[in-house]
């Protein structure tokens, strides 16, 4: 069961995670032993983590009590963005959560550099941008730092873009929804901000908990997995450009100790 950061109940996590190859990678290369093992180590990963779920976010949360009546969760922990996916219909797939103050004080140990936006890149998610964030105003005094972004594999649009190595993925505003949204309704052209990579922010233990960063990195990897294939790639062509990808894997490189 899966712990809904803002609702606060448990619901059941959708088991198409545990093969999310389906649909994404064609035939013959889903059925190919090499893809089975991929998702085989990823269903083990999930399975374990949703197990754990509760002791390991309790604990990465210094929260023991949360669940005690006379306990408030919102002044629990620190400011957090959460963000869900949904279904084709609307409904709620999964839920994750950013812990702002670790992604601040992230981006101070590692001296991120600040990085200038340009907002005709910013729209909502159904505007269909490269950068989503989500319109947002309230009465209270308007913040002066930098926004910070997030890679953003919350659903797989990055399967859409070519993104080389050397470029930043697809980002999502995850701190200063309310300065993008006030930067473009009175015509401002650019924004100040940070990005972060998935790897900084597993790195960083931004993500409210390890399932969030395991659900991350496997759409990460799969969007992947699903772009070695091309019109004219053959079976022997794409296993060793897998095993290639694999060595450099988010399940490889985070999540080796749940499957090893």
């Amino acid at each position: 069961m899966k712990l809904h950061y803002t609702k606060m109940n448990f619901y059941k996590l959708d088991e198409s995670f545990f093969n999310i190859t389906d649909g994404l990678i064609p035939e013959p290369f889903n059925s190919l032993e090499c893809i089975k093992q991929y998702n085989e180590k990823w269903s083990k990963v999930i399975t374990y983590l949703l197990s754990d779920f509760k002791n390991e976010f309790f604990e990465r949360q210094n929260m023991d009590d949360i669940l005690s009546s006379n306990i408030n969760f919102n002044d629990s922990i620190n400011e957090v963005f959460t963000i869900e996916r949904l279904d084709g219909n609307g409904n709620i797939v999964y839920d994750f959560g950013f812990d702002i103050e670790r992604a601040e004080n992230y981006i101070k140990k590692v001296k991120k550099d600040c990085l200038k936006f340009s907002l005709s890149q910013f729209g909502e998610v159904n505007e269909k941008n490269v950068v989503v964030y989500q319109h947002y105003s309230d009465d209270t005094p308007l913040k002066l730092e930098p926004i910070i972004l997030g890679a953003d594999f919350v659903n797989g649009r990055s399967l859409f873009y070519n993104i080389d190595d050397n470029m930043l993925d697809l980002p999502l505003v995850i701190d200063g929804n309310k300065r993008v949204s006030y930067a473009r309704s009175n015509s401002y052209n650019s924004i100040l901000g940070y990005h972060l990579s998935l790897s900084d922010m597993i790195e960083g233990k931004v993500l409210l908990s390890r399932l969030d960063e395991a659900i991350l990195s496997q759409t990460a990897d799969t969007i992947k997995v699903a772009k070695i294939i091309k019109d004219d790639t053959d079976i022997d062509e794409f296993k060793k450009e897998f095993e290639d990808f694999y060595e450099k894997s988010y399940l490889n490189k985070y999540f080796h100790d749940l499957f090893s």
